[in-house]
């Protein structure tokens, strides 16, 4: 099983409370800062986890959906199309696991 930083539960807070500013961003209609937000975690996301993040999916649906509203339809598609490749890696990690 790939290794963690000693940061990753640092980097798991972080990564959440970005998610969730994206969340609030977009709930009050922000679309600009809650894709500002819904990125920075997903940069976060490729560079300190090896595997599937369940935060990083709930992250990738809230941008999709700001993309989606910003009419940066051609974008979502592709965020759209990391979706099963994300559910991949969760699945094969939790085999690892068990």
């Amino acid at each position: 099983m790939p290794e963690r930083s000693q940061s990753a539960p640092k980097d798991s807070e972080l990564l959440t409370e970005l998610r969730a500013l994206g969340d609030l961003f977009r709930s009050q209609g922000d679309l600009k800062r809650a894709e500002q937000h819904y990125r920075l975690a997903l940069a976060l996301y490729e560079s300190s986890f090896p595997e599937s993040h369940v935060e990083a999916t709930t992250c990738l649906f809230g941008l999709i959906q700001v993309l989606e509203r910003l009419g940066k339809s051609d974008e979502a598609a592709k965020f759209k199309e990391m979706i099963p490749r994300l559910n991949a890696r969760r699945r094969t990690n939790e085999y690892a696991i068990s």
